[in-house]
């Protein structure tokens, strides 16, 4: 007989999420993880905001796991619904994927046997057919999602994957006392010295930094100035024309000043913004959720003059990883930036419901993958001939 590695670990769900203030941000603090750790889309302030707007009119469950009395585990999920041929089931998101930074489980020592334990008690509460959640290759989390997976007999699968780039700045060799970072490409940092030379014979080029509680207000007027004079404004997809967005990131800005995690940069020239960096320290290192600047101010390279003067102040407050968040690029690459990868997996629920959730997905690709769901609906038939579906919801 074996045993039940997983009967040690109480799953519940959270009945009032607002009790959770306190120890939600300790559960995901894992800096010795490195760039494998949550970013601050993993953070108490970052849910609350999608709760404020993103999820508001969304069903929501939050499961909890504790062992010997102790919380260890958070699983906030975003609920909707499928149906084929009279079966129905739940559809689970992560919350963090409704706007993703640096992915991460929110639990200080992820396993399989954790994982397991919740998506046990997800069966046991409601019909779900997929569950989607994004973590980082190669790290803790992709190994205990996986595990998790095969201890409970899941299928799981890759629904899409993208390499975001990171740097650490202490690599970078900056001049003592701040300057130039030596060890960036010979021709890379001439045309740093180069477009600060040219922009500041026209006027003075200076960097505004913002962290306080009292800066914020000034400090979105300087990005909502930015983001109306950039290429972006013509396409419509601006911060300011997306009211999502332009919620999340006003809220999470005063959010994460009040916890003085926020650092704001503006590079001004002749005392008006040209370019900003919207960013958090998170787990140790810097995230640069948004960035951007003035179309006309193009030719300077604005937002690689102003990280070169924002890597300095970070070093000094002996903040020693940048990452950029977005995908890799070769903007970004000059930097030295080191890739990882984000992987969004997406596991099919036990039962009839995550066996027509899938088939329904693959349908839905085309005609050239119906043999496939053919191939689908005769192994999972065969798995799963003594279960009879529900009507459990």
């Amino acid at each position: 007989m074996e045993m039940d590695v997983t009967s040690d670990i109480q799953v519940c769900a959270v009945e009032n999420i607002d009790d959770l203030e306190k120890i939600w941000d300790s559960l995901g603090h894992r800096p010795q993880d490195g760039i494998q750790a949550p970013g601050c889309s993993s953070s108490w302030d970052w849910h609350q905001c999608l709760r404020g707007f993103l999820l508001r009119e969304r069903e929501t469950l939050v499961l909890s796991a504790s062992r010997d009395g102790q919380l260890v585990c958070l699983l906030p999920l975003a609920l909707g619904r499928g149906d084929l041929l009279g079966v129905h089931w739940h559809t689970l998101e992560h919350w963090q994927d409704i706007a993703l930074t640096r992915p991460g489980l929110i639990t200080q020592n992820p396993t399989a046997e954790i994982l397991s334990a919740l998506f046990a008690h997800l069966s046991e509460l409601m019909n779900w057919g997929i569950l989607t959640i994004t973590v980082i290759r190669g790290s803790m989390d992709e190994a205990a999602l996986l595990g998790a997976a095969r201890m409970n007999r899941l299928t799981i699968s890759v629904l899409q994957e993208s390499t975001a780039g990171y740097f650490n700045i202490s690599e970078l060799d900056l001049e003592v006392g701040g300057g130039e970072p030596r060890a960036l490409g010979k021709k890379f940092r001439y045309n740093l010295r180069r477009n600060l030379r040219l922009l500041s014979a026209e006027g003075e080029t200076t960097l505004e930094l913002f962290h306080y509680p009292d800066d914020i207000d000034r400090f979105l007027e300087c990005v909502w100035e930015i983001e109306r004079a950039t290429w972006k404004f013509e396409e419509g997809s601006t911060i300011i024309q997306q009211p999502a967005q332009k919620y999340l990131y006003t809220r999470f800005a005063h959010l994460s000043a009040a916890r003085s995690r926020f650092i704001g940069a503006v590079m001004n020239h002749c005392g008006k913004p040209v370019a900003y960096d919207y960013g958090v320290v998170f787990n140790g290192m810097y995230e640069c959720l948004k960035t951007s600047y003035i179309s006309e101010y193009a030719k300077y390279s604005p937002t690689h003059l102003m990280r070169s003067m924002l890597i300095n102040h970070l070093s000094k407050r002996g903040i020693e990883v940048h990452d950029f968040i977005g995908v890799m690029d070769q903007g970004k690459a000059q930097w030295k930036s080191l890739p990882y990868d984000r992987i969004t997996y997406q596991i099919q629920g036990p039962g009839w419901p995550g066996t027509a959730a899938g088939i329904k997905q693959i349908l839905g690709k085309g005609k050239e993958s119906a043999m496939q769901a053919l191939v689908t609906i005769k192994s999972r038939v065969l798995m799963n001939s003594s279960v009879v579906p529900t009507e459990k919801q």
